[in-house]
């Protein structure tokens, strides 16, 4: 809305000096695009005219925007927001001489070696690199992100940009990543026909979240009534457990949802943070899902595959599932209908909900010269600007997870909460390229404590954060 204000008050600037010398210049050397007015109603479609007053020449370039996930599909036109956006994108393309293009040349299992070898020998595989967070320390630490913090083609108090993002990837005085979205992460699937079959309301983890009572308390009380219910044909046996994860999204997300870490980045300054009584309160508090009975345990065989848990709330041996929202798409294939809540809070949170964020992270690599890095900010600012007239417009994130969420509660309560009005935390453990969750695993199978584990992996973190605050 900043931009369309800057664009209303330049026309009455503009039209009041013509009024009165009858000549003057259209072109304002302004470095951001202004967006065109908001539409009105009805089948109006929104303006796709130029938003910029400049008249910056890039010269023909083609600016390659690089993902693993996009294919020959990056291009969508099938909804009213992306033909509009596309058409504004072209005016734009048009206007300031470039083309900017999608690539997929990798699938994830290869982005992080390709990008590497790609930016080191001076080749990169596109102009902007998307990244899974997991990835970037490693590349980090070998130089390859240039720094965008002093270019005028990026305003980083625009509201596009994820401040998360921003504050993890700030490193002293410079900024090596950037993302100008927040995609939803950690969160608790749980199976609504299931709920029903055993006698609790399935909108339960709803409600809760929309009455502000989905905290660890209560989670655990739903927790008991699953199990209580779970032996289906009285047999002594627990045929439905209330919950089933991953151990290294089962423990990070609770303590984030804690409002805590083992790692803080504090000014840019990284440390473990093991004397935060939040810390063990949220370990422990997980670790009492496993002794009283609410988790269930990895079954028995060598043969076992290490995302059984995937398997187990597939075949309705669960209830629930803490994992990221990406796995909606595969859990809308399922024969029964599953929610989607935020992770419940902890005591230590203030008393609200936190969005865990793990967001990929794009960066523009180091081995470009100042222009050609300037030219492609712009063209990626451009490229992440809405289509005039839809700046406060819900369709324009809704939409991707109206197709894959089977109930659109999780969309309309979860995906909001998640994306526009909770606050957001990131780990910044993604900065050590030798830190691993590894060490959950002895706590996920009872053979040692948090406290144990903490004690023997503490002084190994903060030797890597001594390193990482040294070298940068």
């Amino acid at each position: 809305m900043k931009n369309l204000k800057k664009l209303l008050l330049l026309v009455v600037v503009l039209t009041f000096i013509f009024a009165l010398v009858g000549c003057g210049d259209d072109k304002e050397n302004e470095k951001d695009p202004t967006k065109a007015p908001t539409p009105t109603s009805g089948e109006d479609k929104p303006s796709a005219t130029p938003t910029p007053a400049d008249d910056r020449d890039l010269k023909g370039q083609t600016i390659t925007v690089t993902d693993w996930w996009s294919n020959d599909s990056w291009r969508k036109e099938d909804t009213q927001y992306l033909e509009d956006y596309w058409a504004y994108q072209d005016k734009m393309m048009k206007d300031h001489n470039y083309k900017i293009v999608g690539s997929t040349p990798y699938d994830w299992g290869s982005v992080q070696q390709t990008a590497m070898l790609s930016i080191t020998n001076g080749e990169p595989v596109g102009d902007i690199i998307a990244l899974d967070s997991g990835w970037i320390a490693s590349l980090l630490d070998k130089g390859l992100f240039a720094d965008v913090s002093n270019l005028e083609e990026f305003d980083f108090t625009d509201d596009k940009w994820n401040k998360t993002v921003l504050e993890v990837m700030t490193v002293g005085n410079a900024v090596y990543g950037f993302a100008s979205s927040t995609e939803p992460r950690s969160g608790v699937f749980f199976n609504r026909d299931l709920f029903e079959t055993l006698g609790i309301d399935k909108d339960l983890p709803y409600n809760l979240q929309a009455e502000g009572k989905w905290n660890w308390e209560n989670f655990k009380e739903l927790c008991k009534k699953i199990k209580n219910a779970g032996d289906t044909n009285s047999d002594g046996v627990q045929d439905v457990y209330p919950i089933a994860s991953f151990s290294c999204d089962f423990f990070p997300a609770l303590l984030v949802a804690n409002g805590t870490d083992v790692i803080v980045n504090t000014k840019g300054v990284l440390s473990t943070n093991l004397d935060d009584p939040a810390v063990l309160e949220a370990l422990n508090w997980g670790v009492s899902l496993y002794e009283e009975g609410l988790v269930m345990p990895r079954p028995e065989g060598e043969d076992v595959a290490w995302n059984w848990f995937e398997a187990a709330y597939q075949e309705q041996k669960t209830c629930m599932r803490v994992c990221e929202e990406y796995c909606a798409g595969t859990i809308a294939k399922f024969d029964f209908k599953s929610g989607f809540v935020c992770i419940p809070y902890g005591p230590s949170s203030d008393g609200e909900l936190i969005s865990v964020v793990r967001e990929n992270i794009w960066i523009i690599p180091s081995c470009y010269d100042k222009q050609h890095i300037a030219d492609i900010a712009y063209a990626y600012n451009v490229y992440t600007t809405d289509a005039p007239g839809y700046e406060d417009d819900d369709s324009r994130w809704k939409g991707q997870y109206e197709t894959v969420f089977t109930d659109q509660r999780a969309v309309n309560e979860t995906i909001d909460l998640m994306i526009n009005k909770l606050p957001q935390a990131m780990r910044c453990t993604i900065l050590l390229p030798d830190y691993v969750n590894d060490w959950l695993y002895d706590v996920d199978a009872l053979v040692a404590t948090p406290a144990e584990q903490l004690e023997a992996y503490g002084s190994q973190w903060q030797t890597m954060c001594d390193d990482f605050n040294a070298k940068h």
